[in-house]
């Protein structure tokens, strides 16, 4: 009777957890440039997965995390970058994260704009301290619906480089554990309860 009765209580917490990541199948995107531009390394798409393996840079993007320095940076200087993303299905994104790189002194800058999934987006200068990474959320005031989403960035200038590492995509609903209305209510007499049946179960044996 314990365990069933702890069973209802934490099922009406959990009831609301949903996933919000959706990960796309595959993607193509412009092929990124490197030395032949001007680049210290080749920031190439070495698996054609980078952008969506899960796996980040660091603030210092020349940093070697064990496949070789600066390997999780996918940069374009000249060309300016366009993405397809296929997802197998059709989803509905709320949501776009994009993680970026912002070293002035070595050419890396985030004055960008562009489009996603028909939205413009513009990201500033100053979207985050020079000298590091981040990831900056693009939220959108209608879900982008469909199998593909398309996205564009341009920074206007061929002396600049785009440092991008990792864009995910979030259906919109909350990953977290939230208790329903009355949950709270429903636990503390549940909890007394169980603890009752306790009492007895001593006092018996």
């Amino acid at each position: 009777m314990k365990k069933r009765f702890l069973g209802i209580v934490f099922g009406l917490c959990a009831s609301v957890a949903q996933a919000a990541p959706i990960v796309p199948l595959s993607y193509t995107a412009t092929a990124a440039e490197g030395q032949a531009q001007g680049g210290t390394f080749n920031y190439f798409d070495d698996t054609s997965r980078q952008l969506i393996d899960g796996v980040r840079g660091v603030n210092d993007w020349t940093a070697n995390l064990g496949n070789g320095s600066a390997y999780e940076w996918v940069g374009w200087r000249v060309a300016n970058p366009s993405f397809t993303f296929n997802f197998g299905s059709v989803v509905s994104i709320s949501s776009m994260t994009i993680g970026l790189n912002r070293t002035e002194g070595a050419g890396i800058f985030t004055a960008i704009t562009g489009s996603a999934g028909g939205n413009p987006i513009s990201i500033p200068g100053n979207a985050f301290a020079d000298g590091s990474r981040s990831d900056l959320l693009f939220t959108f005031a209608n879900p982008v619906v469909g199998s593909t989403f398309q996205m564009s960035l341009t920074d206007g200038n061929t002396g600049r480089w785009i440092f991008v590492d990792e864009i995910t995509f979030d259906d919109g609903r909350s990953t977290s554990v939230i208790p329903l209305p009355g949950t709270f209510a429903l636990m503390f007499p549940a909890l007394a309860l169980i603890g009752v049946f306790a009492r007895r179960r001593a006092q018996a044996s």
